[in-house]
């Protein structure tokens, strides 16, 4: 899933002591991304004069995210992560209040006040953690458990939650999310609040099928671990992928393990599928065609003007090549810290791995999805023709029901009320319990 994301500040700059203090503490702010979202900026510095900072969003998730980049010039500061290329700059109006922008493509005005000193910061009941929480209906019948979970990597530690259903021994399917910084959920810190993963596991909970829902590295509760954004590569998130499959196999509950893969998270599902053996594969809203094309047709849409500029600069990166300059509007894309990941995401081909799955396989399609066609979809399946294809008539990219209207479906992204699609679940559940 590709959208428009930020995280903000860590980092440092020997800088003007006194300027510097003036940046110092907690500021609060809200962006509009078609819902407001508070953003929380925490300005510190170290015994040595260095700037540095976090960035919460606590309406979305209570991890805090670092940036690499943090400095101040005269009354303005200026802080940005180069992994999403993303930036955010303000000035100094007085004490407490900063006027500035976050910037990434386009242009997002934020307002930010100083709080006060040791102010707890208000995080939404339902985005922090819950370590294994059982949960009932009204009736006080038990429906599901949902337990944390820690996989430890050479970078760090990755954080997920299995949703067990109320069953001894169960079926699990690891959800791999999209690309960007969805969570396990399957929300973002741009606004995303969809939920769909969650909502997912919920729903198969009840037909006694278990969910392993991860956030990635370097997202969400699985921040700290990662490497500097110029050594990610696309095999990290198939590696790690296929480690939590082992992790899970180890879970004496555990009967049979599927990978679900959404959208980006579809493509590394084919992979680590190749690693790990798993008893089947599931294809959410993922694409055919290599990841290029994909970004390729999104622009396009919007401006054939920059969908050129951005083909041959994809084309370069395929043969070895780097990019001396970037256009803003594709900075998001194709920023220089992250041309190595790009380059390496590129060289798999969708059509070709599916081909190597010889397991059960079933991809399904959404047909008011704006960010992934349905000839994709049809496109894997006769890639590997025994899979089976399932179309979803009226359901979107985030796998809830909208419109074609591409105004009105981005809207949904944002309403975290609308339930999954209707039948989905059914659909994931006959695949899950006849293999």
């Amino acid at each position: 899933m590709r959208i428009l994301i930020f995280v903000i500040l860590a980092g440092g700059f020997h800088l003007c002591f006194a300027q510097q203090q003036k940046f110092i503490g907690t500021w609060e702010g809200k962006i509009n991304v078609g819902a407001p979202l508070r953003i929380i900026l925490e300005f510190s510095e170290n015994n040595k004069g260095i700037l540095s900072g976090i960035l919460r969003s606590p309406d979305q998730s209570p991890a805090p995210i670092a940036a690499d980049t943090t400095y101040t010039k005269e009354d303005s500061i200026f802080t940005g992560v180069k992994k999403f290329g993303m930036a955010f700059k303000g000035k100094l109006m007085n004490d407490s209040s900063i006027s500035g922008s976050f910037i990434q493509g386009i242009v997002i005005p934020l307002q930010l006040k100083k709080l006060p000193s040791n102010s707890p910061v208000n995080i939404r009941a339902d985005t922090a953690p819950k370590p294994n929480i059982t949960y009932f209906n009204k009736d006080g019948k038990e429906l599901f458990t949902a337990e944390e979970k820690t996989l430890s990597n050479p970078t760090g530690k990755l954080k997920g939650t299995l949703i067990s259903p109320r069953a001894k021994i169960f079926p699990v399917v690891v959800i791999q999310a999209g690309s960007g910084p969805t969570d396990r959920n399957g929300n973002s810190l741009m606004g995303i609040k969809a939920n769909s993963y969650r909502l997912i596991a919920e729903e198969l909970a009840k037909k006694n099928v278990g969910t392993l829902l991860i956030d990635k590295r370097g997202i969400a509760a699985s921040a700290p671990a990662v490497n500097p954004e110029t050594m990610l590569r696309f095999d990290d998130y198939i590696n790690d992928l296929a480690e939590w499959i082992k992790f899970i196999k180890k879970d004496k509950r555990t009967t049979k393990v599927f990978i679900a893969g959404h959208s980006e998270g579809s493509l590394v599902g084919m992979g680590a599928a190749q690693k790990e053996k798993v008893n089947g594969y599931i294809s959410l809203a993922g694409a055919g065609e290599r990841i290029d094309k994909i970004f390729f047709w999104q622009l396009n849409k919007q401006s054939p003007e920059l969908a050129a500029t951005a083909d041959s600069m994809f084309a370069r990166l395929r043969t070895g090549k780097k990019l001396d300059s970037v256009p803003p509007p594709l900075v998001s894309l194709l920023h220089p810290s992250m041309q190595a990941y790009m380059a390496s995401w590129m060289r798999y081909e969708p059509c070709a791995e599916i081909k190597k799955l010889h397991i059960p396989i079933i991809i399904i399609q959404g047909t008011t999805d704006i960010q992934v066609q349905v000839k994709e979809a049809r496109m894997l399946k006769s890639c590997n023709p025994a899979a089976t294809l399932t179309i979803i008539t009226g359901m979107n990219h985030i796998l809830k029901q909208a419109p074609a209207d591409v105004n009105k479906n981005a809207a949904t992204y944002a309403d975290g009320t609308l339930p999954l699609m209707p039948g989905l679940a059914d659909v994931l559940t006959n695949f899950i319990l006849k293999k």
